[in-house]
């Protein structure tokens, strides 16, 4: 079983319990499968079991192949590039497909291996959170970008998708220069965890769209949704991100000295919207609460008065993002 033979630092091994979680793959089905075909874990300390990131890759791409159908005993041989070669040849959703349960999903391409990890903690296919659409439809997965610009040379017709997601530990300009080039007018969104206030001025001017790395699948979905334009129909209310003392503190917030005094004002505004929406939003709760003891005055229905409410706080939540931006700007400023 040599494409399960390989060893890793350490710090990069997880328990079955950890595997079973991030592959979908129950632990019995893996002891199954270690008895069966003598797919040993990367090391054994007693009884405990430990597997390497890449024995994790490679049970992803396997439990990927099942879900479409394919058996474990004509996968058990095969070398992750070979895997990856089949998963590369399945069909692959275009823009603005569908989901199972009817949503408007975006046709997303994942590259780098924490997104991947992300991806399988949430299920695959299963997209965002159930409140939220869109969902992601992932097209096609790479570790890093060297092998997602090596399948786009090898398949140069491969049906286009919404949005190409990147996640890197560090940033590495000409790499993102390059995958920019290779996607024309497919936006790009930058997951970076580590990088210089220097480092995102020159995004910045380059014009990428980036966002600190770990998010949440929900948070992913939403600025997937919020950078093509897509307006979210959630179906529950979001909750509040500051409370009336960060909004005061936010509000005062006027970044470096010499900032423009005009632009300085930008966290006082939007502070202000949001803290207008929440009023809004105990006003429409209180109304509502009163209508329903007083038989006299009629309350709204039960649908129109969530699905207003619902709405407003997603806006509060968009105002609430567009505060965080600006603010964080001011701070690398």
């Amino acid at each position: 079983m040599a494409a399960l033979d390989q060893h890793s630092d350490p710090v990069e091994l997880y328990r079955i319990g950890a595997v079973a979680q991030l592959t979908g793959i129950a632990v019995e089905r893996l002891r199954a499968w270690e008895r069966r075909y003598g797919l040993a874990p990367s090391q054994k300390t007693g009884k405990t079991r430990f597997y390497s990131t890449e024995q994790v890759r490679w049970l992803q791409s396997v439990k990927a192949l099942i879900d479409q159908g394919q058996t474990i005993s004509s996968l058990i041989d095969l070398s992750q590039a070979q895997l990856e070669q089949r998963l590369g040849q399945q069909p692959r959703p275009g823009p603005q497909a569908q989901s199972a349960s009817g949503d408007e999903s975006i046709a997303v391409d994942l590259v780098g291996t924490g997104l991947l990890l992300l991806e399988a903690q949430q299920g695959r296919g299963r997209g965002g959170s159930p409140g939220a659409t869109p969902v992601l439809a992932v097209a096609s997965r790479a570790t890093d970008a060297d092998q997602w610009l090596a399948r786009r040379d090898q398949q140069p017709a491969a049906i286009a998708v919404d949005l190409v997601i990147v996640q890197t530990p560090t940033l590495d300009h000409p790499v993102l220069l390059q995958l920019r080039d290779a996607l024309g007018s497919t936006p790009l969104l930058v997951l970076y965890e580590f990088a210089t206030a220097n480092q995102l001025a020159d995004l910045e001017s380059d014009g990428f769209e980036y966002r600190q790395w770990p998010i949440s699948w929900t948070t992913l979905v939403e600025q997937g949704a919020t950078l093509l334009g897509r307006p979210l129909r959630a179906r529950q209310r979001a909750p509040r991100r500051f409370d009336d003392d960060e909004l005061l503190a936010l509000a005062s917030e006027t970044g470096a000295a010499g900032t423009d005094p005009e632009l300085s004002a930008f966290p006082a505004h939007l502070a202000r919207l949001i803290t207008e929406l929440n009023g809004f939003l105990d006003f429409a709760d209180r109304t509502r609460r009163s209508a329903v003891i007083d038989s006299r005055r009629p309350p709204l229905p039960a649908a129109a008065h969530d699905q207003m409410t619902t709405d407003v706080s997603q806006a509060r939540a968009q105002l609430e993002t567009a505060l965080g931006a600006v603010v964080d700007g001011y701070r690398l400023d």
